[in-house]
């Protein structure tokens, strides 16, 4: 058995370590949004969205920020996962927008 941390951490190097790593902090961010705890749910995204197999990740990391009023952060966020997802700005819009919907439908209210 191996602890989920939340928070900052060497992602390299918890992957390494746990073959589980991925699913396990997805579902910790998931588990985060649904408490409301956008800001750890953005986190823990954020962390995800390291791994280059997950720039879906970093859509939910970058509405998160955003919501939690981080516009920087958020931006630089959407930005490299548009250029991962090879996406037009019209499809990282609606992207955007889906994912904050589901965000806020989760939290049940705005930050």
């Amino acid at each position: 058995m191996v602890e989920v941390k939340a928070g900052d951490e060497n992602v390299g190097e918890a992957v390494s370590r746990d073959r589980n790593w991925e699913i396990d902090h997805k579902t910790l961010a998931t588990l985060f949004l649904d408490k409301g705890d956008v800001g750890r749910a953005a986190e823990e995204f954020e962390k995800v969205s390291s791994l280059p197999q997950q720039p879906g990740a970093a859509i939910y990391a970058a509405e998160g920020y955003g919501l939690m009023g981080d516009s920087m952060r958020s931006e630089s966020l959407a930005h490299a996962a548009q250029l991962e997802l090879g996406a037009s700005k019209a499809h990282m819009s609606a992207l955007r927008l889906r994912v904050r919907a589901d965000i806020l439908s989760r939290r049940g209210t705005v930050p």
